[in-house]
């Protein structure tokens, strides 16, 4: 049963999410398998070199609980290459809009505090880049060496869409984020 999470543009549901892309679905079993009977596996457990099918795709945000903001630790070649700057050490604020960055942030706020697994398919990057995308995105909770978790493992497929016509069906298909929250199996 889906509920709604305050004001939010995600929704959290009590089921995993539905992922269409199979290098999704791939990285969340990697993902779980690396849990251990852990609520959320360790950065130190993943190994990008494990999941070679998704290096390009993949990115970790790092989370300061004391300045409560998200940085870039790694970034995969499909993703960086969206922006027009090097984003390993950049804020996440700074890789998006103002207005963007309050929802981007409460998205990493829920995954790492539920904690959840975030989902969200539709329309990507319009915020951040000006240009609109089609694509499916995975949003995963990391633990610190403390088992806090402080790292958000995220994964996102996308095609650019320059045609007027391709982003409007692509508007059409949006759908909300969900956050799936995270049980110990």
């Amino acid at each position: 049963m889906a509920t709604s999470a305050s004001a939010t543009s995600y929704t959290l549901v009590e089921h995993a999410p539905e992922i269409g892309d199979p290098r999704l679905s791939d990285l969340l079993r990697y993902w779980c398998a690396k849990r251990r009977g852990r609520s959320v596996p360790a950065y130190r457990d993943i190994d990008p070199i494990e999941i070679p099918g998704l290096l390009t795709y993949l990115w970790i945000h790092d989370y300061d609980p004391e300045s409560e903001r998200f940085r870039v630790r790694l970034m995969g070649e499909a993703v960086r290459s969206t922006y027009d700057c090097p984003v390993v050490g950049i804020d996440v604020e700074d890789l998006v809009t103002q207005a963007a960055y309050p929802v981007v942030s409460e998205r990493y706020r829920a995954v790492l505090d539920t904690p959840a697994i975030g989902h969200g398919r539709g329309r990507i990057y319009g915020h951040t880049i000006g240009r609109v995308g089609g694509g499916e995105r995975l949003y995963l909770p990391l633990a610190d060496d403390e088992g806090h978790p402080r790292m958000i493992l995220g994964a996102t497929i996308y095609k650019l869409l320059d045609d007027p016509q391709a982003a409007a069906a692509v508007e059409a298909g949006l759908r909300p984020d969900t956050m799936s929250p995270v049980a110990v199996l």
